[in-house]
């Protein structure tokens, strides 16, 4: 009729059983169902899902040939974010080596008391200003002395891309300013007030456990052998061999490893690998010749080969005495070194006769 057809005033009741589906199914119209232009209007209620949920088929959702397509403007971040669950995010277990954590400066005892573990304390905490580390163990959060051990990816020293190694204590933090369960966001967001910007200066970067060889220190090299490459250096011989004074200018007598190191990760030099010597690991540097003349104590003296025995890597050492030295040194796996400086434990045995011996 020209006014349509009237629903009853009920409106149509599914028949009690439902409606039965026909054995063959039923036939979508050739082109598919169209979305009306309006698009299909939630109740104001939602809609309520089935009681089991909606069930993946068993043979899983097809994409369609062509792949599925974002909308014009991708999708949006919800204006108020994402929230974290109540119940937070569950730290990794396995540690944190690897990970790459902010170094800042600290120019006193009584800075460094606003952040460190009230109870802890150390003989020696260094000459101030000091470099330290913010790392997190769990949800704990612990601080590392560094140093510097390079200019970073820009290539220019002192900027906030250096990047730092181990250097010494590792203490905990004070609970009332960097409590246990903060997130690396919360600590930065610390540092980054600015009443506590110019107290803590950001200096660079830090990897845990990337201080294997901290200039100056006693700890000997970790045992499992000297791969090819590697960056442990021996003595050089013969010929090679040569050992002068530093310039006292920049290196006076006394001064502890981690200034020497300083100045020379300062000027823009990089260690390639450490020199043992009684028991203790010096930074191996790279040099070339008119930067020997600015290292040397006597401006007079010249190694062996004068300007052809450079570029040379030498170790920066402390012998006899209380003045620093640099050392010719080579890669332990280049041959032709003297007194190897692997720091490895090996086995000893008895042999009782020359018979055995001879086994």
């Amino acid at each position: 009729p020209s006014g349509g057809n009237t629903s009853p005033s009920g409106g149509y009741q599914t028949p009690s059983g439902g409606y039965t589906t026909p054995s063959g199914g039923n036939t979508s119209p050739g082109g598919g169902y169209l979305t009306p232009s309006g698009g299909y209007t939630t109740p104001s209620g939602g809609n309520t899902s089935p009681s089991g949920g909606y069930q993946t088929p068993s043979g899983g959702y097809t994409t369609p040939s062509g792949g599925n397509t974002s909308p014009g403007g991708g999708y949006q971040t919800p204006s108020g974010g994402y929230t974290t669950p109540s119940g937070g995010s569950t730290p990794v277990t396995g540690g944190t080596t690897g990970m790459t954590w902010k170094v800042y400066q600290v120019s006193s005892l009584a800075d460094l008391n606003m952040i460190k573990d009230p109870g802890h304390n150390e003989p020696n905490w260094g000459n101030w200003p000091i470099t330290v580390a913010l790392f997190q163990q769990g949800p704990t959060w612990r601080i590392q002395k560094v140093q510097n051990s390079g200019p970073g990816p820009d290539g220019i020293p002192n900027t906030p891309d250096d990047t730092y190694v181990d250097d010494g204590y590792v203490m905990g933090t004070d609970p009332t300013a960097l409590p246990s369960g903060f997130a690396p966001q919360q600590v930065e967001q610390y540092f980054n007030d600015p009443n506590r910007l110019t107290i803590f200066p950001l200096k660079g970067t830090y990897q845990q456990g990337s201080g294997a060889d901290p200039g100056g220190g006693t700890t000997p090299p970790s045992s499992g052998g000297v791969s090819p490459g590697s960056s442990v250096y021996v003595e050089a011989s013969a010929a090679n061999a040569w050992q002068t004074d530093l310039t006292t200018a920049n290196f006076p007598a006394n001064a502890a490893a981690n200034q020497v190191d300083g100045w020379f990760t300062g000027s823009g030099y990089t260690s390639s690998g450490t020199y043992e010597l009684n028991a203790i690991n010096y930074k191996v540097y790279e040099i070339t010749h008119p930067q020997f003349h600015t290292l040397r104590a006597s401006n007079t003296y010249e190694p062996p080969g004068g300007a052809g025995a450079f570029p040379a890597t030498v170790a920066i050492i402390q012998e006899g005495g209380a003045s620093w030295k640099i050392r010719r040194v080579i890669p332990s796996t280049a041959g032709g070194g003297t007194t190897p400086g692997t720091g490895m434990t090996w086995k000893v045995y008895q042999v009782s006769s020359l018979a055995d011996l001879n086994m």
